[in-house]
């Protein structure tokens, strides 16, 4: 007489957060956890986007913390004034404005009377004349 073993369903059954894990790593748009958890990489590979990933959060980690401490330590602080000052007597931050353009106003002005003259003679509406450039 056989007897057969029945099988309780557990050891045949997927592991449930690993298929999550996986599918997760499949659709996010976090770069690099797709290729840890995609079937057909190689392991080396597959470490070097672990090894890539942690580091990146651990950077992110510590500039958030960075930002946060200086937040703390140092906050912005904003005061008001309870006396009354008339307009004219707060003063106005000055502004100067430098031109560093280095362009000759009458060589620019010179540029575009030449540029108007030939685009009127050589445009597609006007008379073509001999001695425009060519392919105009």
């Amino acid at each position: 007489m056989k007897v057969h073993a029945r099988n309780s369903g557990s050891a045949a059954k997927p592991n449930a957060a690993s298929d999550i894990t996986r599918k997760y790593f499949a659709e996010t748009s976090i770069h690099g956890l797709k290729y840890i958890a995609e079937p057909g990489r190689h392991i080396v590979e597959r470490i070097f986007w672990l090894v890539a990933v942690v580091s990146f959060a651990v950077t992110a980690g510590y500039l958030i913390y960075a930002v946060i401490d200086k937040w703390q330590t140092s906050p912005v602080l904003v005061s008001f004034d309870s006396k009354a000052v008339p307009i004219w007597e707060v003063p106005f931050p000055s502004m100067t404005i430098c031109n560093l353009n280095k362009v000759c106003l009458e060589t620019l002005e010179l540029m575009f009377s030449l540029l108007r003259v030939s685009h009127f003679l050589c445009s597609p509406v006007g008379s073509k004349i001999s001695h425009c450039p060519p392919g105009q």
